[in-house]
C-alpha cells in the first residue's frame, strides 16, 4: 500500500537532509512499457530507457535496461558516424534482439501473476527452488530466459500460452 510508504519516505528525505519531508507532492505513475513492433528510431533520433519503455515488466525496473538500451544506442550511433551503416536501424533490431525476449518471458509471468496472484505468492513463499531462482533473478545472477530454458516442456509449453 503506496501511503504506508509515506512515512517512510519522509524519513528518507530528513535523514538525507533533502528537505523537512514534505510527501504531500510526490506522486508513483506506472510507465510505458515498449510493445514489440514499437519503433525506437527516427532518422536520428533515438529513444532509449523509460523514453523507450524499456522497463521490466515483472518487476518495474527500469535502471538495467536503461543503461543496456544506451550502450545499445552509443554502439549504433558510433557505427553510424564511422560510416558503416547508412541509418540508426541497427538499434531497433539490437533492443529487439538482446531485450525482446526478456521482455516477452516477464510479461507472461506477469500475466500468470496477475491472473493467479496466490498460486505466484505461494511458489515464492512455498518453493525454496523457486523464491531462490526468483532473487537471483532480482539480483541480476540470472535471465528470464535462463529461467525458461531451465523448465521442462509441458511447463514452457503452458507458459508460452501467456
Amino acid at each position: 500500500d503506496a501511503k504506508k510508504l509515506r512515512p517512510h519516505t519522509r524519513q528518507l528525505i530528513r535523514a538525507y537532509h533533502l528537505g523537512q519531508g514534505d510527501t504531500d507532492h510526490i506522486k508513483g505513475h506506472l510507465m510505458p512499457l515498449k510493445k514489440a513492433a514499437t519503433p525506437l528510431v527516427y532518422g536520428r533520433v533515438l529513444l532509449v530507457g523509460d523514453a523507450a519503455g524499456v522497463i521490466d515488466p515483472l518487476t518495474g525496473e527500469g535502471i538495467f535496461y536503461g543503461f543496456k538500451s544506451a550502450f545499445l544506442a552509443a554502439s549504433a550511433i558510433s557505427r553510424f558516424l564511422e560510416g558503416k551503416t547508412v541509418d540508426l536501424a541497427e538499434y531497433d533490431e539490437s533492443i529487439n534482439r538482446d531485450l525482446g525476449p526478456e521482455f516477452r518471458i516477464a510479461r507472461s509471468i506477469q500475466k500468470i501473476n496477475t491472473i493467479t496472484p496466490r498460486l505466484f505468492f505461494h511458489f515464492l513463499e512455498n518453493d525454496d527452488r523457486f523464491w531462490n531462482a526468483f532473487c537471483r533473478l532480482l539480483r541480476g545472477e540470472r535471465t528470464y530466459q535462463s529461467l525458461e530454458n531451465r523448465l521442462n516442456l509441458p511447463l514452457k509449453l503452458a507458459f508460452n500460452l501467456f
